[in-house]
């Protein structure tokens, strides 16, 4: 792929992999409805056919929850809710049926009641449309049972990876360590033990 000429390989890239930003709102243009941004995504990706890109952005409204997806595509991001906003940056991430989704830190503008259904309808994309699902986060607590495997990065080195429950048990690195006992616990013992870290700074 890096050997490709960077027209060439941007439209290899484009054709099989999306991100989901950390920010829904700072990821859509303000000055566009929701019709307009799908309706740009599809048109790039060779959808010619104006009623079929019509039908086309309902059902990505709908695939992703959206509710009444036939009054929200004629609004403004600003005037959605942050949980929308992201819901809406997924349906342009999958309207070129990526092989790969990348999601950056895809929850952490949002409530926990939020960002529980995100993280349900990721799971369910991955799982019904077969997409690839890497998530970028910092947050061990959205890595559970179903992630197939981990990567840890400390000062932009790969430090660790394999697969998730051996990351989760018994992790190899001190970085990898520290972060799980890093995170809040919510059983009675732990309300008594302060939360461990890392002292120092990371290396520049």
């Amino acid at each position: 792929i890096l050997a490709m000429p960077p027209t060439e390989r941007h439209a290899f890239i484009s054709s099989r992999a999306s991100i989901i930003f950390q920010n829904p709102k700072a990821s859509l243009n303000p000055s566009l409805s929701i019709r307009q941004q799908i309706d740009e995504a599809l048109s790039f990706h060779g959808i010619s056919d104006k009623a079929k890109r019509r039908i086309r952005i309902l059902e990505l409204c709908y695939n992703v929850g959206i509710r009444q997806p036939e009054r929200i595509i004629d609004t403004y991001p600003g005037e959605l809710s942050d949980g929308d906003c992201q819901r809406i940056a997924i349906a342009i991430a999958i309207a070129c049926s990526p092989k790969l989704l990348i999601a950056d830190e895809p929850t952490s503008a949002l409530d926990l009641r939020v960002q529980n259904q995100i993280l349900r309808l990721l799971k369910k994309l991955n799982q019904q449309q077969k997409i690839a699902l890497m998530m970028i986060s910092n947050d061990f607590s959205l890595v559970n049972e179903d992630t197939g495997k981990i990567a840890v990065f400390y000062a932009g080195q790969l430090i660790e990876i394999g697969a998730a429950t051996n990351v989760l048990s018994s992790p190899k690195h001190p970085y990898s360590e520290a972060l799980l006992q890093s995170q809040p616990r919510l059983n009675a013992a732990s309300f008594k033990q302060p939360l461990q870290c890392l002292r120092g700074q990371p290396p520049t």
